[in-house]
């Protein structure tokens, strides 16, 4: 932000990204107009019996020969050693005591039927920020490959609430 002499923004962060988020929400909140956290954690869920089947089966996948030519979501997927550090620094995040630092108005959505994030975990986050909002989507960890509108309509409308100054919804809503 520095670097290209933006003060004070919007800040978007997905999965992983969504963990930056919040350290950079609770770090710097001047610099945070609103946040937006998409299928993402206070914390890492790889001690759920279930997520770690999930993340050790994941892994065995990424590492086969071609698996990111055949399963990218994006037009630039990472390289299995960098999403394997992804994974690394996921398990070792830990960010519930800095929630309570969040001023921005923040907005969290997440699949409803996301194994990798299971739904006490978003709320753990939504609820440990002031004033947050939760809106749960009947999807998965990757609903916005499939439906981005779910996530694009309530953001683009939580946002510009935020940029209006309009009451911005101050409780946790969908669960």
């Amino acid at each position: 932000m520095d670097a290209l002499g933006i003060g004070r923004a919007h800040v978007v962060g997905f999965s992983l990204g969504g963990r930056i988020a919040q350290s950079l929400a609770a770090r710097h909140p001047e610099r945070v107009k609103g946040l937006v956290l998409v299928v993402t954690a206070a914390r890492s869920p790889h001690r759920d019996p279930i997520v770690a089947f999930l993340f050790w089966t994941l892994v065995r996948m990424v590492r086969k020969p071609g698996f990111w030519e055949k399963n990218a979501l994006t037009r630039y997927p990472p390289t299995t050693a960098s999403f394997l550090r992804q994974f690394e620094a996921q398990k070792a995040y830990d960010g519930r005591s800095v929630l309570k630092k969040i001023k921005a108005p923040t907005l969290v959505v997440h699949g409803s039927k996301d194994l990798s994030n299971p739904r006490r975990f978003s709320r753990e986050l939504a609820w440990g920020i002031p004033e947050a909002r939760l809106i749960e989507v009947p999807e998965d960890h990757f609903f916005i490959a499939k439906h981005p509108e779910w996530l694009n309509d309530p953001a683009l409308k939580f946002l510009a609430d935020v940029d209006a100054k309009r009451d911005v919804p101050v409780s946790p809503q969908g669960c």
